[in-house]
Protein backbone atom coordinates (compact mmCIF):
# COMPACT_ATOMS: atom_id res chain seq x y z
CA UNK A 1 0.00 0.00 0.00
CA UNK A 2 1.70 3.32 -0.44
CA UNK A 3 2.10 5.75 2.40
CA UNK A 4 -0.57 7.98 2.46
CA UNK A 5 -3.27 6.47 0.38
CA UNK A 6 -6.74 6.97 1.79
CA UNK A 7 -9.24 4.72 0.63
CA UNK A 8 -12.72 4.79 1.82
CA UNK A 9 -15.84 2.58 2.04
CA UNK A 10 -19.36 3.64 3.38
CA UNK A 11 -20.27 1.07 6.16
CA UNK A 12 -23.37 0.99 8.33
CA UNK A 13 -24.09 5.01 7.55
CA UNK A 14 -20.64 5.59 8.24
CA UNK A 15 -17.82 6.19 5.91
CA UNK A 16 -14.26 4.42 7.38
CA UNK A 17 -11.02 4.23 6.01
CA UNK A 18 -10.01 0.77 4.33
CA UNK A 19 -6.63 0.29 5.06
CA UNK A 20 -7.45 -1.64 7.81
CA UNK A 21 -9.64 -3.59 5.71
CA UNK A 22 -8.90 -6.64 3.85
CA UNK A 23 -8.41 -5.70 0.07
CA UNK A 24 -6.38 -6.33 -3.06
CA UNK A 25 -3.85 -4.10 -3.75
CA UNK A 26 -3.40 -4.50 -7.04
CA UNK A 27 -3.80 -0.87 -8.46
CA UNK A 28 -2.80 -1.87 -12.05
CA UNK A 29 -5.76 -4.22 -12.29
CA UNK A 30 -7.72 -2.15 -10.56
CA UNK A 31 -8.95 -5.32 -8.26
CA UNK A 32 -10.16 -3.33 -4.87
CA UNK A 33 -12.49 -1.40 -6.96
CA UNK A 34 -15.59 -2.79 -5.99
CA UNK A 35 -19.18 -0.59 -5.59
CA UNK A 36 -18.54 1.32 -3.09
CA UNK A 37 -14.44 2.24 -2.64
CA UNK A 38 -12.60 5.27 -3.31
CA UNK A 39 -9.44 6.04 -3.39
CA UNK A 40 -7.49 9.31 -2.80
CA UNK A 41 -3.41 10.30 -3.07
CA UNK A 42 -1.91 13.64 -1.90
CA UNK A 43 -0.63 14.64 -5.44
CA UNK A 44 0.58 11.56 -6.98
CA UNK A 45 0.43 11.32 -10.76
CA UNK A 46 1.70 7.50 -10.78
CA UNK A 47 -1.95 6.56 -9.00
CA UNK A 48 -3.72 8.08 -11.52
CA UNK A 49 -1.50 7.01 -14.57
CA UNK A 50 -2.09 3.20 -13.22
CA UNK A 51 -5.67 3.62 -12.52
CA UNK A 52 -6.39 5.15 -16.20
CA UNK A 53 -4.25 2.39 -18.25
CA UNK A 54 -5.99 -0.37 -16.27
CA UNK A 55 -9.50 1.32 -17.50
CA UNK A 56 -8.19 1.04 -21.65
CA UNK A 57 -6.56 -2.59 -21.10
CA UNK A 58 -9.85 -3.33 -19.94
CA UNK A 59 -11.38 -1.90 -23.26
CA UNK A 60 -14.02 0.60 -20.84
CA UNK A 61 -16.15 3.22 -22.68
CA UNK A 62 -14.48 6.21 -21.42
CA UNK A 63 -15.30 9.81 -21.38
CA UNK A 64 -13.47 12.88 -19.74
CA UNK A 65 -14.59 15.40 -18.06
CA UNK A 66 -13.84 18.43 -16.16
CA UNK A 67 -15.36 20.45 -12.98
CA UNK A 68 -14.98 24.37 -12.41
CA UNK A 69 -14.34 24.73 -8.65
CA UNK A 70 -15.23 27.98 -8.92
CA UNK A 71 -18.80 27.10 -10.43
CA UNK A 72 -19.19 23.88 -9.52
CA UNK A 73 -19.98 23.16 -12.83
CA UNK A 74 -19.38 20.03 -14.46
CA UNK A 75 -18.85 19.32 -18.20
CA UNK A 76 -19.21 15.68 -19.25
CA UNK A 77 -19.80 14.17 -22.52
CA UNK A 78 -22.94 13.00 -24.29
CA UNK A 79 -22.16 9.37 -23.38
CA UNK A 80 -21.34 10.07 -20.21
CA UNK A 81 -24.52 11.85 -19.62
CA UNK A 82 -26.52 9.68 -21.24
CA UNK A 83 -25.28 6.93 -18.38
CA UNK A 84 -25.49 9.12 -16.00
CA UNK A 85 -29.34 9.93 -17.25
CA UNK A 86 -28.94 13.50 -17.13
CA UNK A 87 -30.68 16.07 -18.88
CA UNK A 88 -29.43 18.99 -21.06
CA UNK A 89 -29.37 21.26 -17.59
CA UNK A 90 -28.51 19.47 -14.97
CA UNK A 91 -24.48 20.20 -14.68
CA UNK A 92 -23.82 20.04 -10.73
CA UNK A 93 -22.12 17.59 -9.06
CA UNK A 94 -25.57 17.11 -6.71
CA UNK A 95 -26.98 15.91 -10.57
CA UNK A 96 -24.59 13.46 -11.43
CA UNK A 97 -24.32 11.94 -7.31
CA UNK A 98 -28.23 11.33 -7.38
CA UNK A 99 -27.54 8.64 -10.24
CA UNK A 100 -25.34 6.30 -7.91
CA UNK A 101 -26.52 3.86 -5.69
CA UNK A 102 -28.15 5.74 -2.23
CA UNK A 103 -25.36 3.40 0.22
CA UNK A 104 -22.37 5.08 -2.46
CA UNK A 105 -23.47 8.77 -2.30
CA UNK A 106 -21.40 9.52 0.85
CA UNK A 107 -18.48 8.06 0.06
CA UNK A 108 -17.78 9.84 -3.39
CA UNK A 109 -18.89 13.61 -2.23
CA UNK A 110 -16.08 12.87 0.62
CA UNK A 111 -13.65 11.37 -1.76
CA UNK A 112 -14.93 14.64 -4.19
CA UNK A 113 -15.04 17.18 -0.91
CA UNK A 114 -10.86 16.27 -0.11
CA UNK A 115 -9.85 16.50 -3.70
CA UNK A 116 -11.11 20.03 -3.62
CA UNK A 117 -8.81 20.50 -0.38
CA UNK A 118 -5.74 19.67 -2.03
CA UNK A 119 -4.28 18.76 -5.62
CA UNK A 120 -4.32 14.96 -5.78
CA UNK A 121 -5.21 12.09 -7.52
CA UNK A 122 -8.69 9.83 -6.57
CA UNK A 123 -10.78 7.44 -8.06
CA UNK A 124 -13.55 5.83 -7.20
CA UNK A 125 -16.21 3.20 -8.26
CA UNK A 126 -20.18 2.71 -7.73
CA UNK A 127 -23.38 2.02 -9.02
CA UNK A 128 -25.81 3.88 -11.50
CA UNK A 129 -28.95 3.31 -10.97
CA UNK A 130 -31.87 4.55 -13.06
CA UNK A 131 -35.52 3.97 -12.36
CA UNK A 132 -36.33 0.56 -12.76
CA UNK A 133 -33.67 -0.01 -15.69
CA UNK A 134 -30.81 -2.38 -15.05
CA UNK A 135 -27.84 -1.17 -12.87
CA UNK A 136 -24.69 -0.30 -14.31
CA UNK A 137 -21.34 0.18 -12.80
CA UNK A 138 -19.55 3.00 -13.11
CA UNK A 139 -15.24 3.61 -12.21
CA UNK A 140 -13.97 7.22 -12.32
CA UNK A 141 -10.80 8.46 -11.90
CA UNK A 142 -9.24 11.82 -11.70
CA UNK A 143 -7.15 14.30 -10.09
CA UNK A 144 -7.58 17.98 -9.18
CA UNK A 145 -5.28 21.33 -8.95
CA UNK A 146 -5.77 23.41 -6.49
CA UNK A 147 -3.54 26.76 -6.54
CA UNK A 148 -4.51 29.58 -4.35
CA UNK A 149 -7.54 28.85 -3.48
CA UNK A 150 -8.90 28.47 -6.81
CA UNK A 151 -8.86 24.99 -8.78
CA UNK A 152 -10.36 22.59 -11.12
CA UNK A 153 -11.07 18.53 -11.22
CA UNK A 154 -10.92 17.03 -14.12
CA UNK A 155 -10.64 12.66 -15.51
CA UNK A 156 -12.48 10.21 -17.25
CA UNK A 157 -15.55 8.22 -16.37
CA UNK A 158 -15.61 4.51 -17.51
CA UNK A 159 -18.12 1.72 -17.65
CA UNK A 160 -17.28 -1.58 -18.66
CA UNK A 161 -17.83 -3.03 -21.72
CA UNK A 162 -21.56 -4.08 -22.61
CA UNK A 163 -20.78 -7.40 -23.43
CA UNK A 164 -18.67 -8.39 -20.71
Amino acid sequence: MWPGLLHYKEEGGRVISTQDAHWNTDFSALGFMMPGYAAIQAEETRAHEHWTQALVQGRHLMESWTCDLSTGLFAIGDKARARHGLGPNARGLLDLVRSYAREDRQTVLNVLEEATARSSSFCYCTTIVLGDGPASRVFCVGSSEIIGGRGRLQGIYAFPPLNG
